[in-house]
């Protein structure tokens, strides 16, 4: 459902509206200030709208500067008249449908409207029809699925999706003033976008839960503020250990667990450099067990981010080098944002190669530029795997009666073996299926 606030106070809600049995259309409603349907709107204050396809529900709902109002969702637009009715100028019918769904709609200037959608962004002017000024033909590709979209005072577009937040110029090139190269990256998946009026952008969306041991399953609402140039609002933000949160691993060399999928990195000096998008060029960074390297600790990278030939490489980008050890790695960072260093934490792994695991460790974050009396720390959750044992059993001496038979093995368990473990044997004879009781021995 979407909702809308008229000038005049009146409130509007969309959505879908059944039409038959497993079948949709656009629905909206129109209710006066004090909560009641606005007869004067549609059929007794309801509207219902066939956009073509069976499943149709709007998803966002806009009024523009005229008053006309815009649905937008699957499987298009559909623009009304102030009383409800569709407007016919636009695209002959009120009507205009998508090849995708569309998850967010703004109104730009010239009355002319911009929808956004899966790897889509559109732009049509006020009949309907693809506006070929934004960028030749009224479409732009994007490399992330776009969740919302919203316009700047310039009439530049900020559009979020995935963990990604871009702004696009108005004829649709991505903005290279904002973040170096029209793109910042979110550290959660980003749902929603509104830029305030000072140009400030918030952006919405949820991410693994925050300040406890991260499973993988539970969800936070998360919400981040980036300054006009798409560097962090470091003004926005409470303080707190952002690498600090367990996590769970499991031994054995097992699949990788993200440490701080969280991480951000402040440095108020840093940070201000490059425009104010950050320069961390000498900045170092050393992962290590408290206490010392352990060779059962094994650091890696995963996403975008690679080690190789002693380039620390993010998205095909060399932002620093590496040392690497049993246990340890050092990123030496060079011209690196603070966006890039932020999108390097939050790709490092963990995962311990022993059978034979401590329970839990501690992971100790040392930065050059930190404050060594506050040190960082990973705590680290080991989950214990199962393994099969290991060995065979054998019989020694003559199979013949009157004989004495041994049994022997040479077990072994990649767990460990509990101790004063024994191991016993149950003996049948294969003539008669006779059998004795359980020992090392058989006469």
């Amino acid at each position: 459902m979407s909702v809308a606030l008229q000038s005049d106070g009146k409130i509007l809600l969309a959505g879908r509206a059944a039409s038959g049995t497993n079948s949709y259309n656009f629905g909206l409603v129109r209710l006066n200030t004090d909560g009641s349907l606005d007869t004067a709107f549609g059929n007794g204050g309801k509207v219902t709208t066939d956009m073509g396809s069976a499943n149709d529900a709007a998803f966002s709902t806009l009024v523009q500067s005229d008053g006309k109002i815009v649905l937008a969702g699957h499987s298009g637009l559909a623009r009304y008249n102030s009383n409800g009715s569709l407007d016919n100028t636009f695209s002959g019918d009120g009507k205009l449908t998508t090849d995708y769904s569309i998850s967010g709609a703004v109104s730009v200037w010239g009355g002319k409207l911009v929808a956004a959608g899966g790897n889509t962004i559109d732009r049509y002017k006020a009949d309907g029809s693809l506006d070929t000024s934004f960028s030749g033909d009224g479409k732009v590709s994007t490399d992330f699925s776009v969740a919302a979209i919203s316009v700047q005072t310039n009439g530049k577009l900020v559009v979020v999706g995935d963990g990604t937040l871009a702004r696009y110029n108005g004829d649709g090139s991505l903005d290279t003033t904002f973040s170096g190269d029209g793109k910042a990256q979110v550290g959660f998946t980003a749902a929603g976008v509104t830029v305030q009026a000072d140009g400030k952008i918030l952006v919405t969306g949820s991410g693994p839960t925050f300040g406890g041991a991260l499973s993988g399953n539970d969800h936070d609402f998360y919400t981040a503020g980036y300054n006009a140039n798409g560097s962090l609002d470091t003004t926005f933000n409470a303080t707190f250990n952002t690498v600090g949160t367990a996590v769970v691993a499991q031994e054995g060399g097992a699949t990788p667990t993200a440490i701080a999928p969280h991480a951000l990195i402040q440095d108020a000096e840093l940070d201000a450099l490059n425009g104010g998008l950050g320069n961390y060029s000498g900045a170092s960074l050393t992962l290590a067990r408290h206490g010392g390297a352990n060779a059962q600790d094994v650091l890696g990278v995963s996403g975008t981010l690679t080690l190789s030939n002693g380039s620390v490489v993010l998205g095909g980008t060399v932002v620093g080098t590496y040392q690497q050890s049993p246990g340890q790695l050092t990123l030496l960072f060079g011209t690196a944002t603070s966006a890039q260093v932020n999108s390097v934490l939050h790709q490092l792994t963990y995962t311990n190669s022993s059978q034979a695991a401590p329970t839990a460790i501690q992971l100790d974050w040392t930065f050059n530029d930190g404050d060594p009396t506050h040190p960082l720390a990973t705590p680290i959750t080991i989950m214990a795997s199962n393994s099969h044992a290991d060995g065979h059993v054998w019989i020694n001496g003559n199979h013949a009666a009157g004989q004495t038979l041994t049994a022997s093995n040479d077990l072994t368990d990649p767990d460990g073996m509990a101790a004063n473990t024994v191991f016993t044997y149950q003996w049948q004879g294969s003539s008669n299926g006779t059998t004795s009781a359980a020992a090392q021995t058989w006469s």
